[in-house]
């Protein structure tokens, strides 16, 4: 859906410095589950948090918990307090 990037900062002037951090924060947190506000997930995955929703509400199912989520390569969504919180799969944290 989305093209993998080998950095994962998407600015254009983005600094080495902040390329280096982004990858430690993803890195740091790929052997557990955590939630990433759509901003950042948007910005990982270098597309806009507007694209990002949309692909999610579009893929919304309400769970057996009674949480709604969406799914889609990898990454997966989740609202919690009416806003979208992103977990990336292991594809994405590499």
């Amino acid at each position: 859906m989305w093209p993998k990037q080998i950095g994962v900062c998407s600015r254009p002037l983005c600094t080495q410095s902040e390329e280096v951090m982004m990858h430690e924060r993803v890195r740091k947190t790929a052997g557990g589950l955590r939630w990433y506000a759509l901003r950042d997930a948007a910005q990982i995955l270098a597309v806009s948090p507007a694209a990002l929703r949309k692909q999610l509400e579009r893929r919304a199912r309400r769970v057996a918990d009674g949480a709604v989520e969406a799914s889609i390569d990898g990454v997966r969504g989740r609202k919690f307090a009416n806003r979208w919180r992103v977990s990336l799969g292991q594809a994405w944290t590499e």
